[in-house]
């Protein structure tokens, strides 16, 4: 019993020290093949997307409220749906509907929607989360000019601070003041998160 459990042991040692054939080397990219990524991408979100009523939308969390809505509709607009496809018409009713959200992904997130949109009944919109995402920038502490999840917040994250910083370049590209402050506090923060390696 001993020696089969040895010989079954070298078998499988044997086996593992084998050389594995090389990967196959992959197709190269081509536009055709993105395309069709994109289509399948698009067909998928698509699919995913929820029917209340008449409004449209993705099954958000609730408490960043519209962000998954967002971040679908972005993806979509990005593939090339157009912005009166009804899927798009929908979840823009749906993202225009709700309340001044209390988290920055979600606030950030809706800012970078109306603004790929570009319709202008949407940039009071824009302006009200513009001014909120200033307001909930970190001010004080190490965090100065970062931001953290809410207005509340008493640190500040990368990951929170880039969808702010990127939905703040939106707005002024779509003619939305962002005060000059905002922007030397976001430039301090990042420069004091740089390692000393690089």
């Amino acid at each position: 019993m001993r020696a089969k459990a040895i010989l079954c042991l070298l078998c499988l040692g044997g086996i593992l020290i084998l050389p594995l054939p090389a990967p196959a080397a992959p197709e190269p990219v081509s536009a055709e093949r993105v395309h069709r990524a994109l289509q399948l991408a698009s067909r998928y979100l698509v699919g995913q997307q929820r029917q209340t009523g008449n409004r449209r939308y993705w099954d958000d969390f609730s408490q960043f409220q519209g962000g998954v809505t967002c971040l679908c509709t972005l993806a979509l607009l990005n593939a090339g749906t157009p912005a009166d496809d009804p899927v798009i018409a929908g979840a823009l009713e749906y993202l225009r509907s709700l309340g001044r959200p209390n988290y920055v992904y979600s606030a950030a997130l809706q800012v970078l929607v109306f603004c790929e949109v570009g319709q202008e009944a949407d940039l009071l919109l824009v302006r009200r989360n513009v001014q909120w995402l200033e307001h909930a920038q970190r001010k004080e502490s190490v965090f100065n000019g970062g931001w953290g999840y809410t207005d509340a917040s008493d640190s500040a994250d990368n990951s929170n601070s880039q969808f702010a910083l990127l939905a703040l370049h939106e707005a002024e590209r779509r003619g939305i003041e962002v005060q000059d402050a905002t922007w030397r506090r976001a430039d301090r923060y990042w420069k004091n998160q740089q390692l000393p390696n690089g």
